[in-house]
């Protein structure tokens, strides 16, 4: 018989109202089984005997099928904590799923730069900086997928010809910044906030402050 502890926390056996139930089943077969024994030995002739073993015999058959199906639930219980454990989300890889952010955009902006006037690029790049911001957030795997099926996806979706994806690493490089543009105006507009709260401090500084800065 395996000890409730190798095989799940105490705690969850001992308020476990199925555990619970097979032990006191388990209890009941062992006290028959010893009744019956203690019967047969004190048996007077060989059929009372026999009567008697018999018993013995189902009530040992019974506790042995009581811990076979406490085993089974704890095997099952065991395979099901295992599997939840599987199913958790990984561990995020920043720094995988920032040079695969890179590698694609490089790939896709090669690509559509290959396609398209320096402007209609510059424009479209900025929803696939978005769109790639979402993919590595949405997709666990991001950093794994293959490369030629990102890149591919993404002309697609931005109606990008793929004749040259499958060579991007031959085509020039696209004349972009390498910072994408929601990041940049984000930027810019904390720095704006930062002047005009520093305007307003200004304002509200007595004058001779202010005529010391000047």
């Amino acid at each position: 018989m395996t000890e409730p502890a190798a095989s799940a926390p105490a705690d969850d056996l001992a308020t476990d109202p199925v555990m619970a139930l097979l032990a006191e089943v388990a209890k009941w077969d062992v006290e028959l089984a010893r009744e019956a024994h203690d019967r047969a030995m004190a048996a007077g002739g060989n059929d009372e005997f026999n009567q008697q073993c018999r018993t013995y015999q189902r009530m040992a058959r019974s506790l042995r099928q009581t811990l076979a199906i406490r085993e089974r639930i704890l095997r099952e219980r065991r395979l099901a904590a295992a599997q939840r454990a599987s199913l958790k989300a990984p561990k995020f890889d920043h720094a995988a799923v920032g040079a695969r952010m890179r590698v694609l955009r490089d790939a896709v902006s090669r690509v559509a730069w290959n396609e398209y006037e320096p402007e209609a690029v510059i424009e479209k790049m900025r929803d696939i900086d978005l769109a790639l911001s979402e993919m590595s957030l949405d997709d666990p795997d991001f950093a794994t997928q293959p490369l030629a099926e990102q890149l591919v996806e993404l002309c697609d979706r931005f109606e990008i010809p793929t004749r040259g994806a499958g060579r991007w690493r031959d085509l020039p490089r696209a004349g972009i910044s390498t910072i994408p543009a929601f990041v940049t105006e984000a930027a810019e507009e904390v720095l704006t906030e930062d002047d005009d709260d520093y305007d307003d401090d200004e304002d509200d500084a007595p004058q001779g402050r202010r005529a010391r800065r000047r």
